[in-house]
């Protein structure tokens, strides 16, 4: 397993979004993400910032194409996002950035990716 350190150094190798993990049938986890997962593509478009994920995801109907690098090599995951599942409100997003800035494993501090705010 990555330790944080090196999953944020990949990301920034592979301009992707580190995912720190998936709480357990959420549609992050449904999708198939995975801590040490770098998300590179949110359906067609590149997600090198949580920024991009966001955008990509406001332009994204309810099936998801998902683009990540996994175990040294690319993989597809795609699913179909329950209505209720959707990404919330802008102001929700923030409140959840600001609650994960703190991970478990160590109290590590990082910057958290789109599996965290699909959970």
């Amino acid at each position: 397993m990555l330790n944080p350190d090196r999953l944020e150094h990949l990301a920034a190798v592979l301009k992707g979004v580190p995912i720190w993990g998936a709480l357990p049938g959420s549609p992050a986890a449904r999708a198939g993400l995975r801590y040490g997962d770098v998300l590179l593509a949110f359906d067609t478009v590149r997600t090198e910032t949580l920024g991009d994920f966001l955008r990509a995801h406001e332009r994204s109907g309810r099936q998801w194409v998902l683009r990540v690098f996994r175990d040294g090599e690319e993989r597809i995951l795609s699913f179909d996002v329950p209505r209720a599942s959707l990404l919330p409100e802008p102001e929700e997003v923030l409140a959840r950035i600001n609650r994960a800035r703190l991970m478990p494993g160590g109290g590590e501090s990082h910057a958290p990716g789109p599996a965290m705010l699909l959970n």
